[in-house]
C-alpha cells in the first residue's frame, strides 16, 4: 500500500497571510506599473518629443528667413534641450519600469504560490450545483485570470522594450545650429573654395596627412630636437580636452578636437604662435542631458580626427553628433547621426574629397558609409555597411582615377567618391580591424594583428577585371598603427614593438627592429626618411632603405598616440595634454 507523501508544509495562518497580503500588493503595484508603461508608450507614439510643432514651425520660420536667425537658433536650441530631456526621461523610466514589472510579477507568483502552501484549507463547494461544474468553473475562472494578467505584463513588457527612443535628428538642424546657421554663411558670398588635389596634396588635411596615405609632400620636416632645452622648439600649447586624435594643418590653422564624458569640442591653434584662435562646442550644451556610449580607455570620445579643406573644419564625436566649422569659428552646419552601436567606441577620421565630406560610420548592425555636401551639409550619398571596423577611409589618386577605400572585419572596399558606387572589393581580412589601409607601389596594402596583412593590385578595369591579392604576411602585425607603404617597401609597426620591413613585390622580409615600446601612432615617409614614435613620445627617424639605419632618436617627453602633422620645415605633434610645433634652424 502506497503511503501518501506528507506535504513540507503545514498550515500557519499567520504566513499564510503575509504571503498573501505580499502577492496583494505586488499584483497591484505589477498592474498599475503595466499600465503606466502602456500609456507612456501610446504617449510617445502620439508625440514625438524631438518633432514637437513648436519646433517644426521654428524651423521652417528660419529656413524662410522670416525671423532673426539668431534668436530663433536659440529658442530652437532651448527647446530641443527640453525635448531631449523629455526623451532621456523617457528612456530611463520605460527600462526601470520594465524591470520593476517584471520583478513584480516574479514577486506575486512567488508570494501567491506560499500563501497556498500554507493554507492547507480545502474550499467548500456550492450544494447547490453539481460538484464537476463547480470545480470546471473553478478552473476556468483561474486559467482566464491567469491568461489576462500574463496577457497585460506582455503587453507592457512589449512596450517597455520596443518603443521607439532612438528619435533621429531633423536632417539639417541640431540643438546648436542649422544648414543655415546664423550669419551670412550660406551666402553667395561665403561659397566654398574646392581646391585641386595638387593643393591638397601640399597641406595635412586629415589623418596621416594627404589622401590618409602617411606619404608628407615636403621633405624638410626637422631631425633634431630637444622638449626639455626648447631645442628648435618653436612654441608649446596645453590643449583643453584630451583626444587620441591627430592634428591637421591647412595655411596657417591647426586643427584638433577634444572630449570627455561631458564636453565635446573643436580647436583651431595658429601654426605661427601655438595662441588658440577658438574652441566650439559640438552637439547638446554641456549640462545637457545625454546618453554617453561606451567606449575603451584606448578610444575615448574625440578618437577620429577632424578633416578641412581650407575653408571649413568638420569633426566627429563618438556620441554621433557631427559637425562643420567654418574657418573663424562658426558653425555652418551639425548633426546627429544616431548613437554608435560600436563596443570600443567610434574611431574612424573623416575625409573630404572634391566638397564632399566622407563619414564612415561603421556599427555593429546597420552601419554606413556617408557622403555629406560640404557647403550645406546635404547627404550627397549613403552605403550600407554589413560589417565593422574602426579604421579610416583613405582616398587614391590611381591610374584609374580617384578612389575611395575603406576596410571591414572581412573585407577591402573600393568606392568612387563622387557617386558612392562600389568599384571592388576583396575579402583579405578577419577580425576587430584597427588600422587603416595604405598604398604604395601601384597596390593596396592592408593588415590586422591575428590576421594578415596583404597586398592588392587593383584591377585596370573594375567593370571586367578582378582585384588581385599579390601576397599575404602572417607573422607580427599591427592591431593600431596603420601600415606605411612607399614605393620601394611596405612598414608594419606593431604594439609589441616590432618595426617590419617587407619586400612590397613579394611580401618577403627584409628587416626588422625590435624595439623596447608599442607602437600606436602610424609612421609617416617625409622624402626618404620614416619617423615612427612610441606610446611613450620617443620619435625613432630612420631611412627608407634595405636595412634598419636609424638616423636619430628623439622625444615627445610626454605619452603619444596621436600622428604628428609634417609640414614644410616643420613637425606638429599633440601628445597627452600637449600641441607642439617643432621647428627646423
Amino acid at each position: 500500500m502506497l503511503r501518501q507523501k506528507p506535504s513540507p508544509f503545514k498550515k500557519n495562518e499567520f504566513i499564510m497571510r503575509t504571503c498573501a497580503a505580499v502577492a496583494i500588493a505586488a499584483g497591484l503595484f505589477c498592474f498599475i506599473l503595466c499600465g503606466l508603461l502602456l500609456l507612456n508608450a501610446w504617449l510617445i507614439r502620439l508625440n514625438d518629443p524631438m518633432n514637437l510643432p513648436e519646433l517644426i514651425e521654428l524651423r521652417e520660420r528660419l529656413s524662410t528667413g522670416t525671423e532673426a536667425a539668431d534668436e530663433t537658433i536659440e529658442t530652437i536650441r532651448q527647446l530641443d534641450l527640453l525635448a531631449r530631456g523629455a526623451v532621456f526621461k523617457s528612456q530611463r523610466m520605460l527600462r526601470t519600469g520594465g524591470l520593476l514589472a517584471l520583478i513584480s510579477a516574479v514577486i506575486f507568483i512567488g508570494a501567491l504560490r506560499l500563501a497556498a502552501y500554507f493554507n492547507e484549507a480545502v474550499p467548500e463547494p456550492d450544494l447547490k450545483r453539481p460538484l464537476q461544474k463547480y470545480w470546471h468553473d473553478k478552473e476556468r475562472s483561474r486559467e482566464l485570470i491567469v491568461f489576462m494578467g500574463g496577457l497585460w505584463l506582455v503587453a507592457a513588457l512589449f512596450a517597455a522594450a520596443f518603443t521607439r527612443l532612438d528619435f533621429p535628428e531633423p536632417r539639417d538642424t541640431m540643438a546648436s545650429g542649422t544648414d543655415s546657421h546664423s550669419q551670412d554663411d550660406l551666402s553667395e558670398g561665403a561659397a566654398l573654395t574646392n581646391p585641386d588635389w595638387e593643393q591638397v596634396q601640399k597641406q595635412w588635411p586629415n589623418f596621416r596627412g594627404p589622401g590618409g596615405i602617411a606619404q608628407a609632400f615636403y621633405t624638410t620636416a626637422p631631425t633634431q630636437w630637444d622638449i626639455n632645452a626648447n631645442t628648435n622648439v618653436l612654441w608649446k600649447a596645453e590643449v583643453p580636452l584630451s583626444g587620441f586624435n591627430s592634428p591637421v594643418v591647412w595655411d596657417d590653422h591647426i586643427y584638433l578636437s577634444g572630449a570627455d564624458d561631458k564636453n565635446r569640442e573643436v580647436f583651431c591653434f595658429h601654426t605661427d604662435t601655438g595662441e588658440l584662435l577658438w574652441r566650439v562646442p559640438v552637439g547638446p550644451p554641456p549640462n545637457a542631458p545625454l546618453e554617453l556610449p561606451k567606449v575603451n580607455d584606448d578610444t575615448g570620445f574625440a578618437a577620429p580626427s577632424v578633416a578641412t579643406q581650407g575653408d571649413v573644419v568638420c569633426a566627429i564625436f563618438a556620441t554621433g553628433h557631427l559637425a562643420c566649422i567654418n574657418k573663424d569659428g562658426k558653425i555652418r552646419w551639425d548633426k546627429f547621426l544616431g548613437m554608435p552601436d560600436n563596443h570600443y567606441g567610434h574611431s574612424s577620421s573623416l575625409i573630404i574629397h572634391d566638397n564632399l565630406l566622407i563619414v564612415q560610420y561603421d556599427q555593429r548592425k546597420n552601419g554606413s558609409l556617408y557622403a555629406f555636401h560640404l557647403d550645406t551639409g546635404k547627404e550627397a550619398w549613403k552605403e550600407e555597411r554589413k560589417d565593422i571596423s574602426w579604421a579610416s577611409p583613405i582616398l587614391v589618386n590611381a591610374e584609374q582615377g580617384m578612389q575611395l577605400a575603406v576596410v571591414s572585419t572581412k573585407y577591402l572596399d573600393v568606392y568612387a567618391p563622387q557617386s558612392g558606387a562600389l568599384l571592388w572589393q576583396v575579402d583579405c581580412l578577419a577580425g576587430e580591424i584597427g588600422p587603416s589601409p595604405g598604398f604604395g607601389a601601384g597596390m593596396y596594402f592592408t593588415a590586422n594583428d591575428y590576421a594578415d596583412s596583404s597586398a592588392i593590385r587593383p584591377p585596370a578595369d573594375p567593370t571586367t577585371d578582378e582585384p588581385e591579392i599579390v601576397w599575404q604576411f602572417y607573422d607580427s602585425l599591427p592591431d593600431i598603427s596603420s601600415p606605411l607603404a612607399t614605393d620601394a617597401f611596405f612598414y608594419l609597426l606593431t604594439s609589441r614593438g616590432e618595426i617590419i620591413c617587407l619586400d612590397p613585390k613579394d611580401g618577403e622580409v627584409v628587416w626588422v627592429h625590435e624595439h623596447d615600446e608599442a607602437f600606436f601612432a602610424s609612421a609617416v615617409l617625409v622624402g626618404e626618411r620614416i619617423y615612427a614614435i612610441d606610446h611613450l613620445g620617443t620619435v625613432l627617424i630612420f631611412k627608407n632603405a634595405n636595412e634598419y639605419e636609424e638616423i636619430a632618436s628623439l622625444s615627445f617627453d610626454e605619452d603619444t598616440a596621436a600622428t604628428p602633422a609634417y609640414m614644410d620645415n616643420r613637425l606638429y605633434a599633440r601628445t597627452a595634454t600637449q600641441l607642439i610645433c617643432i621647428a627646423s634652424p
